[in-house]
């Protein structure tokens, strides 16, 4: 996928150069980017979360997803630590508060026309919501950050609190859906909160599963 990735680049970079679809082209590059950080957003998120997954063996701590290193070690606090920390603040947070205040700023002083093009722009984030709820994909990631947060951490206090703690916000977002009604077609809505509905549902017969 990385490999794939790459070459359309290259592809879109050398023949952007020089040419007169150049603007073309670096708006395409910049639109894949965009696509591209949107995809790996939640799998970035589990991996990074997953540096702090220690499991205790009978001589000390190993990172569960790489039993040949260890949690106890100067190596791991010095190096895979730091690291998990700041991929977790820029990635998780920083850089969607990024996007969105740039979208915001776009938006907030186009005209009217140029509004249209800056939402054609960003349709796969904004396409499917009203106006006034341009924001409301930015806070469907951070739905997904949260869940990540409570499978990854919350977990370890027991599977019946991250349970609780998923359906409750799950259960919120729903409530959201229905009062403010976010999206531009109301079939989208239902999907929507079927879906959610869903998760919780198989969240439930999990718990029962584990009783």
């Amino acid at each position: 996928m990385i490999f794939i990735l790459a070459l359309i680049y290259l592809v879109i970079y050398y023949r952007s150069r020089g040419g007169e679809n150049e603007f073309v082209y670096k708006d395409r590059l910049a639109q894949i980017t965009r696509v591209t950080i949107y995809l790996f957003y939640p799998s970035i998120l589990i991996a990074t979360f997953q540096l702090f997954d220690c499991v205790k063996l009978d001589d000390g701590y190993y990172l569960e997803e790489n039993l040949n290193i260890s949690c106890d070690i100067a190596e791991y606090h010095d190096l895979y630590v730091p690291v998990g920390y700041v991929m977790l603040i820029f990635w998780g947070l920083i850089l969607p508060v990024i996007v969105f205040m740039r979208i915001r700023s776009q938006l907030e002083s186009a005209k009217k026309e140029e509004a249209y093009k800056v939402r054609c722009k960003y349709g796969f984030l904004l396409g499917g919501y009203k106006k006034k709820y341009y924001y409301w994909e930015f806070m469907r990631q951070i739905k997904k950050f949260f869940l990540i947060l409570i499978v990854s951490e919350l977990v370890r206090y027991g599977a019946d609190t991250a349970c609780v703690f998923m359906i409750m916000l799950i259960y919120a977002f729903i409530h959201f859906n229905y009062t403010l009604n976010t999206f531009k077609s109301k079939v989208v809505m239902e999907l929507e909160n079927y879906s959610l509905f869903s998760s919780i549902l198989i969240i439930l017969l999990g718990i029962m599963y584990n009783d």
